[in-house]
């Protein structure tokens, strides 16, 4: 099972994702936000998170430059934002009654 800050980052990533206007963002943005918010947080374990959001159907990525660096672009889709709301659940991802 997840730890209690993996759980919280993951949130924080679908936080920020779904607080810009298209529900679009760089990862490389999100990995800065996440160091701003002060999370001690490498970029191996940034992808990790993304891979797991991902996987989960919470978020969709797609590279920018594959072959140059790893760079993506992360969108969020309908099961992140009903995890946001409340609405469904992950054991992965903090629920809203836990923050």
């Amino acid at each position: 099972m997840a730890t209690a800050s993996n759980r919280e980052i993951r949130r924080h990533i679908l936080r920020l994702v779904a607080g810009t206007p298209d529900g679009e963002q760089f990862s490389r943005v999100l990995f800065q936000q996440l160091i701003d918010l002060r999370w001690a947080i490498i970029w191996p374990e940034f992808d990790r998170h993304l891979v797991y959001l991902e996987r989960a159907g919470c978020v969709d990525l797609r590279f920018l430059h594959a072959a140059v660096d790893r760079s993506r672009i992360v969108r969020i889709l309908q099961r992140g934002l009903e995890i946001l709301e409340g609405s469904q659940a992950d054991p992965g991802i903090m629920p809203p009654a836990e923050i």
